[in-house]
C-alpha cells in the first residue's frame, strides 16, 4: 500500500511538470441530461483521443450512484492499475494509447440525491465539460390502487364531475330526509302508546256552595205615612195632656 501511494505521488509530480491538454470523449446510456429513477443503471464510457503517459485518472461518483462491482473495464493491452474508493476509483497507468476507453456501470440508489459522474486527470489536463455527466432524478409516483367496478355498472356522466357531485348531494339529502321522517314517525307512535298505557287523571268537578238566604225584611218608609203617624202621635199626646189637666181641675174643685 505504501508503495502504491509513493508511486501515485511520484506520477503526480511528474504530471505537474509536464502538463498537456487531454481531450476525452464521453458517452453514457441513458444519455447525459435524461431522467433516471432509483433502481436504474447508467453505463459510462470515456474514450481517450490522444496518447497518455504516466497518467493518473480519477473518476468520482455523485452521492446517488453506487459503482457496480466488477464493472470497471480498461481496453487495450496495458498494465493499468485500478484502485477503488468509497466514491469512485483511480486508474494509474504508464501508457494509454489513443482510442483506449474506460467503461463502468453505476446503479441509482433508493436514497439518490445527486446523479453525476466526473473523470479528472492528476495534471488537470481534462476539462470539466469533457469529463462531467449528469442525469435528472425522477422519483416514481405512488400508484393509486383503484378497485374495479362490477360488471354491468356504469358511472353516470363520468366526464362531468360537477353533475356527479350534484347527483350524490341529492341522494344524500333524500336519505337524510327519509331517516328523519322515520325517527319522527316512530317517536309519535311511541308517544301514543305511552298515553294509552298511562291512566288519565280527571280534574275534580267543582261543588256548588250553598249561599244562605238573607231573610231580613227591609221595610220601606213612605214619607206620607210617616207624617200621618207623627200627627197621630201629637194628637194622642194633646188628648193625654188635656185629660190630665181636666182631672186636675176637678180635683181642686172638689176640695
Amino acid at each position: 500500500m505504501m508503495r502504491l501511494k509513493f508511486r501515485a505521488l511520484l506520477l503526480a509530480l511528474v504530471l505537474i511538470f509536464s502538463v498537456s491538454s487531454l481531450a476525452i470523449a464521453l458517452y453514457s446510456e441513458p444519455k447525459s441530461g435524461s431522467e433516471v429513477a432509483p433502481g436504474d443503471a447508467i453505463a459510462y464510457t470515456y474514450t481517450l483521443t490522444a496518447d497518455v503517459e504516466n497518467c493518473a485518472l480519477r473518476l468520482s461518483l455523485g452521492a446517488g450512484l453506487t459503482l457496480r462491482e466488477g464493472s470497471v473495464k480498461v481496453s487495450g493491452d496495458n498494465t493499468a492499475e485500478i484502485i477503488y474508493g468509497s466514491d469512485g476509483f483511480v486508474i494509474m497507468a504508464d501508457n494509454l494509447k489513443t482510442g483506449t476507453f474506460i467503461s463502468f456501470v453505476a446503479d441509482v440508489s433508493s436514497s439518490a440525491m445527486e446523479i453525476w459522474a466526473q473523470i479528472t486527470a492528476g495534471d488537470g489536463s481534462i476539462s470539466e465539460e469533457d469529463g462531467y455527466a449528469a442525469h435528472i432524478l425522477v422519483l416514481p409516483a405512488e400508484s393509486n390502487q383503484v378497485t374495479p367496478a362490477p360488471e354491468g355498472y356504469e358511472v353516470p356522466d363520468a366526464g362531468r364531475p360537477g353533475v356527479n357531485r350534484m347527483a350524490l348531494s341529492v341522494v344524500a339529502i333524500a336519505l337524510a330526509s327519509f331517516a328523519l321522517f322515520t325517527v319522527v314517525r316512530r317517536y309519535a307512535a311511541l308517544h301514543k302508546v305511552q298515553q294509552a298505557e298511562t291512566a288519565v287523571v280527571e280534574a275534580p268537578v267543582p261543588v256548588d256552595v250553598a249561599v244562605p238566604q238573607d231573610n231580613t225584611v227591609e221595610y220601606l218608609v213612605i214619607p206620607e205615612d210617616a207624617e200621618k203617624d207623627a200627627a197621630a202621635e201629637d194628637t194622642d199626646e194633646a188628648l193625654e195632656d188635656a185629660s190630665g189637666e181636666a182631672i186636675a181641675e176637678s180635683s181642686e174643685q172638689s176640695e
